[in-house]
C-alpha cells in the first residue's frame, strides 16, 4: 500500500481511497503508522496551469496610448481585407491563431519587440 499527498488535508491511497486527516479514522491511523514505519508518501505536485493564450481586443486599446492607437488603426486600415475582417469581427485575440503572427509582426514593426509584447500580452 502506498499513499499520495493531495492539495488539501486528505491523503490518497494507492487503491484510490481518499482518506481524511482525521485521527478518529482507522484508515488515517493506518497511514500514520505506515509513515512511522519509515515510509514516505508521494508528494503533492500542483498541476501546471495552462498558458495564457487569449486577450480581449479592448485590452489592447486600453493598454495603448492615443498615439499608439492611431498607429494601430492606420495599420489595420492598410492590412489585407481578411486580416482586417478577423480583427473587426473578433472580440478576443487568440495568440495560438496563425493570424496572430501577422498582427504581432505589425505591432513589433511599429512599436518594437518589448512594447508589442506589452500591448499583446495574453490575459486569459
Amino acid at each position: 500500500m502506498t499513499y499520495k499527498l493531495t492539495s488539501g488535508t486528505s491523503i490518497l491511497r494507492s487503491d484510490g481511497a481518499c482518506i481524511p486527516a482525521d485521527p478518529a479514522n482507522s484508515d488515517y491511523a493506518a497511514y500514520l503508522a505506515w509513515v512511522e514505519a519509515g515510509n514516505t508518501p508521494v508528494p503533492y505536485v500542483a498541476p501546471v496551469p495552462p498558458p495564457l493564450t487569449r486577450l480581449y481586443k479592448s485590452t489592447v486599446w486600453r493598454r495603448a496610448t492615443d498615439a499608439e492607437a492611431s498607429t494601430i488603426d492606420a495599420q489595420l486600415q492598410a492590412a489585407p481585407a481578411r486580416l482586417r475582417r478577423l480583427w473587426d469581427d473578433s472580440t478576443v485575440l487568440d495568440t495560438d491563431a496563425a493570424e496572430f503572427a501577422a498582427l504581432s509582426a505589425g505591432f513589433v514593426a511599429a512599436f518594437g519587440q518589448s512594447r508589442a509584447g506589452e500591448l499583446l500580452a495574453p490575459e486569459m
